[in-house]
């Protein structure tokens, strides 16, 4: 779980200067059971599933949509189940990506002969943040990931990705690339999916969201892709990105 320091009793000085940074000394490790009440170890499934559906919009005016936008359409019960409705949909469409992006790209990887990723988070107050540290062989072997999206690739990764309902999600990493040749903007792709969008989703696997608080944090945590665990390290390093700790 994250090494946070606790900045809820701390003053601003009376200078407006700004505080300095916390060193690393001062961050306290919280166990599993403190910060989320849960155990420390985070499971996902690869089991496959049914492709995703197109995402139904409801066909609505413009004049509803304003009525709606300033609260004049319908009565606050119908516009809260409204709500409760489109979040609810949202929340599973967003855990049917997980499960489809899991179910296909873990066994591509173990494949490839991947076992282990290692990733970090940081963050403080209401934002959080992860990143990759590195994939390995189970023999402890670090492996570049440029090579491993390439490898990906030519596996016919992204195209499995595309046809399972994932085909705005990756059309949009291959765009985002900047990339003028078509197989090189997939491969960028792969890449970007490698090292932050299933990052980001073992992390929410993690931690279940990076909540809020005045505090700052960091942490990291291995995936086991033959076990399907996201395991806290209790050891992390100061390993830092987007907050500062003092030397």
């Amino acid at each position: 779980m994250p090494f946070l320091y606790d900045e809820s009793n701390i003053e601003d000085p009376d200078d407006d200067t700004e505080l300095p940074p916390p060193r690393a000394d001062q961050f306290v490790y919280m166990t599993a059971d403190e910060y989320l009440g849960q155990p420390a170890t985070g499971n996902f499934s690869i089991l496959p599933i049914t492709p995703l559906p197109p995402v139904q919009v409801e066909p609505r005016s413009m004049l509803d949509r304003v009525r709606s936008f300033i609260g004049l359409s319908g009565s606050p019960r119908d516009q809260n189940q409204w709500l409760e409705e489109s979040m609810r949909k949202q929340l599973e469409h967003e855990q049917r990506s997980r499960q489809l992006l899991f179910s296909i790209t873990v066994p591509a990887l173990r494949d490839l002969g991947v076992r282990r990723v290692y990733c970090r988070f940081d963050g403080g107050n209401d934002e959080g943040f992860s990143w990759l540290d590195h994939y390995e062989t189970r023999e402890g072997n670090r492996i570049d990931v440029e090579a491993l999206a390439t490898q990906l690739h030519d596996t016919g990764l992204y195209d499995k990705l595309e046809v399972a309902g994932l085909k705005d999600e990756m059309r949009t990493l291959a765009n985002n690339a900047g990339k003028s040749d078509a197989s090189d903007s997939r491969k960028a792709a792969l890449k970007t999916l490698l090292r932050e969008r299933l990052v980001e989703e073992w992390a929410w696997v993690m931690l279940g969201g990076f909540g809020g608080g005045e505090y700052k944090m960091y942490g990291a945590f291995t995936v086991d892709l033959e076990e399907c665990t996201v395991t806290d390290d209790p050891h992390a390093a100061p390993v830092v990105q987007n907050i500062e700790i003092a030397n």
